[in-house]
């Protein structure tokens, strides 16, 4: 009998490799993000609104994160897609304290926002302790979200949570870990006035925000 031939495997050619975005590309992109997660929270009626909240454009968030948004057959309007896969460096507040990650996919990035929004409720008291149980067992990036209200009462007390800037980090911009300082010592600001803290002089050495509340027991207690 004559002899059959192997047939060779068919290789599945490789995805195409996107193309590397540069810093200013990357922070760009963060502004996309961040809009087109107002829309998804329901604070931008459409895309058009939330990119100008977030100080970018339409034609940006189609170029940089084409697979978020979908165009409407029928009106030809641009919506959000309900979920998507784009990875993003954000800052979390872990068991192990505050440290940045990559939340992969819309999924974690949310997971991170809404963390966030919450601790920070729950330290100005509009929101009880018991809101932190949600988030137990819950990762981005693998990094476990910190759940624990002491522990949280902890940091906060160590300074850590005023030092909290943005959910979405910047890239570094021509290798400068900061490139923005009075930028970030604003945002810092903000952060604590949203805190309810007082004012603070940046220059000065004192960083503890359980002292900078008057040295009281402002936090509640946590047993």
């Amino acid at each position: 009998m004559p002899k059959r031939r192997k047939s060779k495997p068919i290789r599945s050619k490789p995805a195409p490799k996107s193309r590397a975005l540069s810093p200013l590309q990357q922070e760009e992109r963060v502004k996309c993000l961040a809009a087109i997660n107002r829309v998804r929270r329901g604070e931008a009626k459409t895309v058009t609104a939330a990119a100008r909240a977030e100080g970018t454009t339409v034609k940006r968030i189609q170029a940089l994160i084409p697979n978020a948004i979908a165009e409407e057959r029928l009106r030809g309007r641009l919506r959000v897609k309900p979920s998507d896969r784009y990875s993003a460096k954000v800052e979390i507040l872990s068991s192990k304290g505050a440290l940045t990650t990559t939340a992969r996919g819309s999924r974690q990035r949310e997971l991170a926002g809404q963390h966030r929004a919450t601790f920070m409720r729950i330290l100005r008291g509009v929101e009880p302790k018991s809101a932190l149980e949600r988030f137990r067992g819950k990762r981005v990036g693998g990094h476990e979200l910190v759940s624990d209200y002491a522990q949280l009462v902890s940091l906060a007390k160590a300074g850590v949570v005023g030092q909290l800037e943005t959910l979405y980090v910047s890239p570094d911009v021509g290798g400068m870990k900061n490139p923005r300082p009075i930028a970030r010592a604003r945002r810092i600001e903000m952060r604590r006035k949203q805190l309810g803290y007082p004012s603070r002089c940046f220059y000065c050495g004192e960083t503890d925000l359980f002292l900078l509340r008057g040295r009281s027991s402002s936090y509640p207690r946590t047993g």
